[in-house]
């Protein structure tokens, strides 16, 4: 039957009722007794509307739940199940939800128009569409941003994947806070609250192509300055706003490493402290010394050298090495003994020489780094060469933005898997 036909969504009490009534008001018009049957009925009626939920939860699935009580909030729909299992406790994210039977609130309805926008989104995205799906993600994003529960890990990972099809990596790096901050709260029954987490490495929780390493750019700058510090475990209303360590100290940490690209003054204090709080998980322990190889004190440069060794031999994937080398090399270059600095450089060409494609952003950014190290070498020729490199290789990348690094060479760029979903003309590399 059609959806509009009200039979399809009456409550099977409230159409035996409405059959009751008519029976017996046509058994009083024409002076007609009851039969005992009636009598019968009207107690069944009776006893089924005691029975009858007062609420029924439909999903985009076809499942129908049955609950005496819900419990909305933005972050999902809590509801006390009916029937056989009254009293259980259950959890439905708003994008799951169709319709709901039953008297609702103005707040209710509005979560619910909410959540019909975020499977719009999903719908699209599933099919290819991400660049119509971003808006509606978006949209979401801001609504529900600093809000823990399912509803917002779906919506922070189809933005995160939005905009990394775009190369959007400033952006996408905040989307990926939000997620890692949800999955970090995530109950130990659903870890990874149904998703399927295309974008991030398992093992770690990080995304392979969002290290914490930046160049001065606009981008970094309005990453930066958007970045919300606040205490680990404060609250905005009944809602938990920063589930807390290690996920607040990676935010921490990755606002640091931007700041310190940018030339922006830096809390020594709480990057140590939220190096120790982040490095409590694996991947939390690589950002730790990926930042720390950059930015900290000589002693805690070297440090973080020493630990990122054993990152380059590791099994768990090329782009752990990556980073690792781009850190170690950036590392290098800030010590004060020239042998040192060359062998950064020699650091940073080995990505472009051994891992070139496994994250072709981070190859381009290691080739600017070495040449702006091998000019203040006084190596104009090795700086040149590095350079020319640069300019076949990645044309486009925004680090040639900086000053020292135009070189005009006409060639054919490497391809980036990450542009398959771009349209005609779009911008490739966005910082």
């Amino acid at each position: 039957m059609s959806p509009m036909n009200p039979t399809d969504t009456m409550p099977r009490t409230t159409r035996r009722l409405c059959v009751f009534f008519a029976v017996t008001s046509l058994c009083v018009v024409f002076g007609v007794t009851p039969r005992t049957a009636n009598a019968q009925d009207a107690s069944q009626v009776a006893e089924d509307i005691a029975q009858e939920p007062r609420f029924i939860i439909q999903t985009w699935q076809g499942e129908r739940i049955g609950a005496d009580t819900i419990e909305p909030s933005i972050a999902a729909l809590e509801l006390n199940k009916a029937g056989t299992n009254a009293g259980t406790k259950h959890t439905v994210p708003w994008h799951a939800i169709r319709t709901i039977e039953g008297p609702i609130t103005d707040d209710t309805a509005s979560f619910l128009a909410m959540g019909r926008e975020i499977w719009r989104a999903m719908s699209r995205l599933e099919r290819g569409d991400s660049f119509g799906a971003e808006p509606l993600f978006e949209s979401a994003f801001e609504r529900t941003r600093g809000t823990v529960g399912p509803t917002q890990a779906v919506v922070a990972d189809g933005l995160l994947r939005c905009r990394l099809r775009r190369d959007a990596r400033a952006a996408a790096v905040d989307a990926w806070l939000e997620l890692a901050a949800n999955l970090a709260a995530a109950p130990a029954a659903n870890p990874d609250w149904n998703l399927q987490l295309t974008a991030i490495d398992r093992r770690t929780r990080l995304v392979p192509t969002l290290p914490p390493i930046w160049f001065d750019s606009l981008p970094a700058r309005a990453f930066a300055d958007a970045l919300d510090f606040e205490l680990p475990g404060s609250t905005t209303g009944d809602q938990p706003t920063r589930p807390g360590e290690p996920a607040d100290a990676i935010r921490t940490l990755y606002g640091a490493a931007a700041r310190y690209a940018l030339g922006d003054p830096i809390d020594p204090t709480a990057t140590s402290q939220a190096a120790e709080a982040a490095s409590s998980r694996e991947g939390g322990r690589l950002v730790a010394q990926v930042v720390l190889a950059q930015i900290g004190g000589a002693e805690v440069r070297a440090a973080a050298r020493e630990s990122l060794l054993k990152e380059l031999d590791t099994r768990e994937g090329r782009w752990r090495s990556v980073w690792a080398s781009l850190a170690i090399g950036r590392s290098l270059l800030r010590e004060p003994d020239p042998a040192d600095q060359r062998a950064g450089i020699l650091t940073l060409l080995s990505i472009h020489a051994t891992d070139a494609d496994v994250t072709p952003y981070l190859t381009g950014i290691a080739l600017a780094d070495a040449a702006l190290a091998a000019e203040r070498l006084g190596d104009d020729d090795a700086a040149d060469t590095i350079r020319a490199d640069l300019a076949r290789e990645y044309p486009d990348h925004p680090v040639r933005q900086l000053p020292g690094l135009a070189h005009s060479v006409p060639t054919t760029p490497r391809t980036l898997a990450s542009t398959v979903d771009s349209p005609p003309g779009a911008q490739r590399w966005t910082n």
